[in-house]
C-alpha cells in the first residue's frame, strides 16, 4: 500500500506473510523480511521501522511499478554520487 503524505508517496508493507509479484520471474513470491536488519527513523514527527537500502532497491526491482523505477533511479544515482564523494575525500585524506 502507498500512502501519500504532504506530496511525498510513503510505501507500507505487510510482515513474514506478505507476497508480491516479481515481474521479472513473472510470479508470486514470499517476501522474504529480516526484522533484524530494521532500523527505527523519525518521520514526520513519527517513529517508524524502515528497511536498510540495499533489501529496499531489491524489493523495488522486483517490483516494477513506475513509482519503484522512479525510486530506483534515484537510489542508484545517489549512490553514484556518495561513491564519487568518498572516493574524493579519500583522496584527500592521502
Amino acid at each position: 500500500m502507498t500512502l501519500k503524505f504532504q506530496n511525498q508517496e510513503i510505501d507500507i508493507c505487510g510482515s513474514e506473510t506478505e507476497k508480491l509479484y516479481d515481474k521479472n520471474k513473472k510470479k508470486w513470491e514470499i517476501q522474504d523480511i529480516n526484522f533484524s536488519n530494521i532500523t527505527k527513523k523519525k518521520i514526520f514527527g513519527i517513529i517508524v521501522p524502515v528497511i536498510p537500502k540495499e533489501e529496499l532497491i531489491e524489493y523495488k526491482s522486483k517490483i516494477l511499478r513506475s513509482v519503484d523505477k522512479r525510486n530506483l533511479r534515484y537510489l542508484i544515482n545517489m549512490d553514484k554520487k556518495c561513491n564519487k564523494y568518498r572516493q574524493k575525500k579519500q583522496t584527500f585524506k592521502q
